[in-house]
Order: structure tokens, then C-alpha cells, then sequence
């Protein structure tokens, strides 16, 4: 009697049944990060941004700058515009207020729907479950993704993937069998992709993702018309990208800073050679996501006979060359949707980052690479185990040992993120010399009152970056809490020596010199400040403050109505401006709204 062999992998699945398979096991392996707190970013986009908390500055989310929460502060403007992401705090603020477990939940259940998106988009391409599932599963629990998935503010990948799929999906079911265009489809396609660009610049890719699909799948047809064609279909998501470009960069000018741009570190030959080494390095994250970090220091390549330099070379030259041998139009389609995903990576465009990271690495970045990737591991497991029905108990093993391996290290990365204590000790101890680590942890130490580890910890930046203005300022406000004002004021100062428009040390500054009562020291810091920056509604504030306790509350009301003018939502202003108005009989130390 012949032994049968047991099929692990039936053709006659119905694929819907799967669904709940996804969603259960990307809910569990992220939900430990339920229980996690705002870390680093989350800070200033979220806990500390008043944008987020009313409706009333709506206009300000589509005109500033991303990090740009005060709309004056220069120090934090990095380049970015990506209003939707603002608006999901928005909407997260509104019906959660400041629990992260809610903020938390919202990106499980965009990673989720993602999951969704994907499993849908291959299902129209592949003939049976087996490749829709694997990738889609492997994609759903890849611990690669927790920088995106378990970081609230990580969640630019994701609400950008969510766009692009959903773009990509529309697309899709805008062509039909013949090759006919459903306008439907494919207009609401375009509007998403708009939506997209507008999430994180990652996205860019999708035309030209869009184009090859369409060249590559369906397979019929003559290659020059389908060629035509696809361009064609592609031009209206150029358009989109055109447009972007001239909002964000001709009307609201929102671009890199001027440190980053001009970087002799970012030249073109080693910034080419530094992202080929990159394209490499990613792709052995993916295949083993171990030692996982958030701040990876990555000195720019400069020498095209280095080894990791030559590996990537080589290894490059070996996909590409299967990339034009291969007959498998799918296979080929999603190697070239893998390979065009780096190239928003490639650092061609400056973005803002400390220098210390060298050529900019992330691995965030990999959301939305990681798709193309698990269909091209899930392509030749589901041809093993069509064609070698002796490998299937093999294939499953290994897919049940790679599930418990992703499992464990996404939950056992969650607990990294639980708050800036763990999350900055675990990175540093990665990254040891990166000065930003430092003085992120010391803001967590003053925002929790530990004045002496802030100290320690902002005094280890310094000793890797002597030139972190930023970090002396902060020194200057814990040395202003200890009362040691000469010692705060030598610090306000050195930040203001290393960067004259560093407005915030100003304001200290001279915030400094009022308490101490040497009001004309103060008048001509703020004053100082407000010819770097004439809409600088702290500077205008405090200079109202300190001509109130002066005594001259003309000059006063008219610095509280000036910051009003620039922003008419400004509580501080408003309250002082009120207090003024009655002043007559009241003592001056009542203004007290900074």
C-alpha cells in the first residue's frame, strides 16, 4: 500500500477564510506595544504640539513646516511637509486626548489594514492563495517594521504605505482583462496618490512603480504598444509629483536645512557609493532583522574597494543581470518594484539629520521595501511547494520556525520602546557616541524632574559634539532651576555664540534677565531676537512681560497684540493682553503667562 503524501498546502483554499489569520497574528505580535508611552518624536509632534489639540490653527498643518510646531521656532524645522500625518494626531488628540495606548492602537490598526491591502492587491495577481498568503503574512509580522508600527511617530511609513496600496489597488481594478480603462477607478487612484505624497515623500516611487506594472502585468500584448500605454496611464501621477514640488518647494518653501545641504560629506560619489553599500545592507535587515536599532550611525562610503561597497556591487550586478534573464513577467515586475523603492533612500535629495549618521539610514524606511521583498521570497517557497510535494512538511517547518522567530523579536522589541528611559538607554548603548541620544534622554530626566541625570546626560553629548547649542541651552535652564544664574546665563550664551539664530536661547536668555530684574538686559535680548525673526511670538511675549513688570504697559499691550496678529490662538498672549487692559490696580507681577 502506497504511503500519500500529506498536502500542506492545498490549491482550493478559500481565500477570504485566510483574512482573519492575518489580522489575528499582526494584532498579537504588536499589541505589547499597547502598553508603551511617547518616545522621542512623539514628544514634540504630539504631547507638546498645540496644533494637534484644536481646530483653530487647521490652516497651520497644510503651510509649516512638519516639526514646526510654534511656527517660529527654527530649530525645529527639518524639511518636511506631510499634513496628513498631522492630521491622524489630530484625529487620534481628539478621540484618545493624550493616552498612547490610543495613538498606539490607531497605527496596529493601520499596519493591519496595510496587511489587508496587500493580501487584496496579490490575490488579483497570483492564481491561488499560496503567494498572497506567505507574503502577506511574513509581511504582517516582520519584526523590521516595528520602528514604523511600534513608534507612534513611526507611523509616517504607514499612513504613506496605506495611501500608496490603496493607489496602487484602484489602479489595479482600473484595468480590466481586455486592457480597458475603468475611469472610476482610475481617477480615485490618482486623488489617493495625491493624498500619498502628502504623507511622506517615500511615495514618489508610485508612478513609475504604476508604469512597470502595467508593462509587466497583465501579460498579453504587444511590448512596444503595452509600453506606450503604460507611460500614458503614468503621466496624471507625474503631474501630482510636479505639482507637489512646486507647493512644497516654490509656494511654501519647506526644504532641507542649510547644514544638511551643504554637507561635504554628501558629495555625489560617495553618496553613490554609500547608497549602493545601503541598498545591500537593508536587504540583510530584512532577510535577518536582528540587533535592530533607531539610530544607525553609517559613515559615508568613500572608496569603491571596500568590501561591503564591492559586495553590494557584485551582488547588484548578479540581481539585475536575473532580472533581464528571467521570463516570470511577475518576477521580474516585483524585483524592479523592489529596486525603485530604494531610490527615494538614496540620499541624491538631502534630508535632515544629525550629522553623526553620516549617509542617512532607517530602518522605518524598509515599510514599504519589505513588500516587494516578501513576494519575492513567497514566490519560489509557493514554486517548492507546487512542484517538490516532498519539501511541503520541509517548507512548513520553516515557515512555523520563521513565525515563532518574527514573533518573539517583535515582542521582545516592543519592550524597547516603553518609554524614552528604555527606549534612549537601549539606543545609546547601540550607538554610544551619538550626541542627539544624550540630550534626548536628559529632556527626559527634566520633564520627570531628575535634574542631576538631565545634567550628566546632556554633559556626555557635549563631550561627543562640543558644538551642541542646543544641549548647552538646555544645561543653561537646568542651572536656571538650580539658581545658579550666572552659571544659565554663560550657557544661553554659549549656544547663541555657536548659532546667532538659535531663538530659543534668546529667549531664555532674556527671560533669565528679567527674573533677575535687569529689565534693559532683557529688552535688548528680545529685541535681538526679534530682528532673527519679527513674527517670534515668544520674544513678543516675554518683551510684553518685561515692560508690564517696567511699569510701561502701552508698550506692553502692544507686543501681546502683536503676537495675537501672528497667532490670534496664542493663550499666553491673550491672557496677558486681558490683564493688561485691566492693569489699574493690579500688581504687575500678575503677568505671568510665558
Amino acid at each position: 500500500m502506497l504511503h500519500r503524501v500529506k498536502n500542506y498546502f492545498p490549491e482550493k483554499i478559500d481565500s477570504f477564510l485566510l483574512v482573519p489569520v492575518i489580522i489575528l497574528f499582526a494584532f498579537i505580535v504588536y499589541s505589547s506595544s499597547l502598553n508603551s508611552s511617547f518616545v522621542w518624536d512623539d514628544i514634540i509632534l504630539i504631547v507638546e504640539n498645540p496644533s494637534i489639540k484644536t481646530f483653530k490653527v487647521f490652516d497651520n498643518v497644510f503651510s509649516r513646516d512638519f516639526f514646526d510646531i510654534y511656527g517660529d521656532a527654527i530649530e525645529f524645522k527639518y524639511g518636511y511637509w506631510r499634513p496628513v500625518i498631522t492630521l491622524s494626531y489630530m484625529v487620534d488628540y481628539l478621540i484618545w486626548g493624550l493616552n498612547p495606548s490610543g495613538f498606539h492602537l490607531t497605527n496596529i490598526l493601520l499596519h493591519i489594514f496595510n496587511c489587508l491591502l496587500v493580501y487584496f492587491i496579490l490575490l488579483k495577481d497570483f492564481r491561488n492563495w499560496v503567494v498572497p498568503f506567505i507574503a502577506t503574512f511574513l509581511f504582517a509580522i516582520h519584526p523590521i517594521h516595528t520602528e514604523s508600527v511600534s513608534w507612534v511617530a513611526g507611523r509616517t511609513d504607514v499612513v504613506a504605505a496605506t495611501f500608496f496600496l490603496l493607489s496602487f489597488l484602484l489602479f489595479q481594478k482600473s484595468i480590466n482583462d481586455e486592457g480597458r480603462l475603468k475611469a472610476k477607478f482610475y481617477i480615485f487612484s490618482i486623488l489617493v496618490f495625491s493624498l500619498a505624497m502628502v504623507s511622506k515623500e517615500m511615495v514618489i516611487i508610485l508612478p513609475a512603480v504604476l508604469i512597470a506594472y502595467r508593462y509587466f502585468i497583465p501579460e498579453n500584448g504587444y511590448m512596444y504598444e503595452k509600453l506606450k500605454k503604460s507611460i500614458l496611464l503614468g503621466m496624471p501621477y507625474c503631474i501630482v509629483v510636479l505639482v507637489y514640488i512646486f507647493i512644497r518647494f516654490g509656494v511654501l518653501e519647506i526644504k532641507a536645512t542649510k547644514n544638511v545641504e551643504n554637507n561635504p560629506l554628501f558629495e555625489f560619489y560617495p553618496t553613490l557609493l554609500s547608497f549602493i553599500k545601503s541598498v545591500t545592507v537593508y536587504t540583510g535587515k530584512l532577510f535577518y532583522p536582528v540587533n535592530l536599532n533607531a539610530y544607525i550611525q553609517n559613515p559615508p562610503s568613500g572608496s569603491i574597494f571596500e568590501p561591503m561597497v564591492f559586495l553590494s556591487i557584485c551582488l547588484l550586478t548578479v540581481f539585475l543581470v536575473a532580472l533581464v534573464k528571467t521570463k516570470n513577467r511577475k518576477f521580474s515586475f516585483y524585483s524592479l518594484f523592489f529596486l525603485l523603492t530604494f531610490f527615494p533612500l538614496s540620499n541624491f535629495l538631502r534630508i535632515s539629520a544629525p550629522t553623526d549618521m553620516g549617509f542617512v539610514m532607517a530602518e522605518r524606511f524598509l515599510y514599504i521595501p519589505s513588500i516587494p521583498f516578501v513576494v519575492l521570497i513567497a514566490m519560489p517557497v509557493a514554486y517548492l511547494a507546487k512542484n517538490r510535494k516532498s519539501l511541503q512538511f520541509v517548507i512548513f517547518v520553516i515557515m512555523a520556525a520563521i513565525t515563532l522567530f518574527f514573533s518573539f523579536r517583535v515582542i521582545a522589541r516592543n519592550r524597547d520602546y516603553k518609554d524614552d528611559e528604555v527606549f534612549f538607554t537601549k539606543t545609546i548603548q547601540q550607538s554610544p557616541t551619538a550626541p542627539l541620544l544624550y540630550q534626548c534622554l536628559g529632556n527626559f530626566y527634566i520633564r520627570n524632574g531628575m535634574n542631576d541625570e538631565a545634567l550628566f546626560s546632556y554633559k556626555r553629548a557635549l563631550i561627543f559634539f562640543p558644538g551642541f547649542f542646543s544641549t548647552k541651552n538646555n544645561i543653561g535652564t537646568i542651572y536656571t532651576k538650580m539658581g545658579l544664574k550666572e552659571e544659565a546665563i554663560a550657557e544661553f550664551k554659549g549656544a547663541i555664540e555657536i548659532n546667532p539664530s538659535y531663538l530659543l536661547a534668546y529667549y531664555n536668555l532674556g527671560t533669565l534677565y528679567g527674573e533677575m530684574g535687569d529689565y534693559d538686559k532683557a529688552v535688548r535680548v528680545f529685541e535681538t531676537a526679534l530682528k532673527i525673526n519679527s513674527e517670534y511670538i515668544r520674544a513678543h511675549n516675554g518683551l510684553g512681560i518685561i515692560y508690564a513688570k517696567k511699569g510701561e504697559f502701552e508698550k506692553a499691550k502692544k507686543e501681546f497684540e502683536r503676537a495675537l496678529k501672528i497667532e490670534d490662538s496664542n493663550r499666553y498672549a491673550r491672557y496677558n493682553l486681558d490683564l493688561i487692559k485691566k492693569m489699574k490696580g493690579i500688581p504687575s507681577e500678575e503677568v505671568i503667562q510665558k
